[in-house]
């Protein structure tokens, strides 16, 4: 008889050891997952800076390109304003001999004839002056600093002013309204305000017979950056009375067309809009159809 010999399988029994070393290696296969999803993410990182130092390189380089367009385009303006400067000589000299020769003539119709030549050529003298002025303006533009300011405080004084210093007449007047989410205080272009409302009210004036206009004054916000809650200012100039000026979607044709009834000849409305653009803000005009009436301007108050 043949006895089959079998080997039994003993219990394996596990040991406080067993247990540490079974953790210890559960724990290492979690480090060695997480040490690949690091090295994932660190080379994600190095990308994303690399991005990143290429934009700042890029708009380093952007900014550079416009400081020196900028320049160009000042010392293009100060070579203009020089050749206008220059141009007014002869001129002034023509009108001022001219007034000489009319003195001296005693023919009436002749004389008629040398004053038209003379009030033409004092014409272009004038114009040539206004270039001149526009161009040195544009040469030296330089953006305005933000002052603190209450902003209630501050329109409402300026507008007192202006009703003061506008040499406005008995029928002429000026309102002022203030939004109601309009902040207290705060950083403000005060100069570059005052300038540009002091100069789109002559406009006003001048293109009516009767100033009758509204300000109103609102607060807009524009998002957020950097942690930095941006706001716009909003100045409304609207005029009750109709104006006697048409506006197209061109800005070149539209002061071509209204020439003669803009302040000086529509460079003092170009330099409102220049300067506001100076500080980060911009100009638009205010229609009826194609009636002009008005103005609105937006200005940084966080910029």
């Amino acid at each position: 008889m043949t006895t089959i010999n079998k080997k039994v399988d003993r219990p394996k029994i596990y040991t406080e050891t067993d247990q540490i070393l079974s953790d210890l290696t559960q724990e290492l296969s979690v480090l060695k997952s997480r040490m690949h999803q690091l090295e994932g993410d660190q080379s994600k990182n190095n990308l994303l800076v690399e991005k990143m130092v290429f934009q700042e390189t890029l708009t380093n380089d952007m900014i550079e390109s416009q400081q020196k367009e900028i320049k160009v385009n000042k010392e293009n303006y100060q070579i203009i304003a020089n050749v206008m400067h220059d141009l007014k000589s002869p001129v002034s000299d023509v009108v001022v001999n001219l007034n000489g020769i009319i003195s001296e003539i005693e023919d009436k119709e002749t004389q008629e004839t040398l004053r038209d030549c003379m009030e033409t050529a004092s014409n272009i003298l004038e114009t040539f002056n206004e270039v001149e002025d526009f161009c040195n303006f544009e040469s030296n533009g330089e953006s305005q600093a933000q002052e603190w300011a209450d902003f209630r405080e501050y329109f409402q004084s300026m507008v007192t002013s202006f009703n003061q210093s506008l040499d406005l007449g008995v029928n002429d007047s000026i309102h002022l309204e203030l939004d109601s989410d309009l902040p207290q205080k705060g950083p403000i272009y005060k100069e570059t305000i005052k300038v540009s409302l002091s100069n789109l009210l002559m406009e006003l004036k001048n293109a009516c017979a009767e100033l009758n206009v509204t300000i109103r004054i609102s607060s807009n916000h524009c998002g957020e950056k950097y942690g930095i809650d941006l706001m716009d200012i909003t100045v409304s100039l609207e005029s009750r009375n109709p104006l006697d000026l048409t506006w197209s979607d061109s800005w070149v044709d539209s002061v071509r067309q209204n020439q003669k009834k803009l302040v000086k000849e529509g460079f003092n409305l170009l330099k409102v809009r220049d300067l506001l653009r100076h500080s980060g803000g911009s100009l638009e005009v205010l229609k009826d159809d194609r009636s002009l009436k008005g103005f609105r301007f937006h200005i940084p108050l966080t910029y």
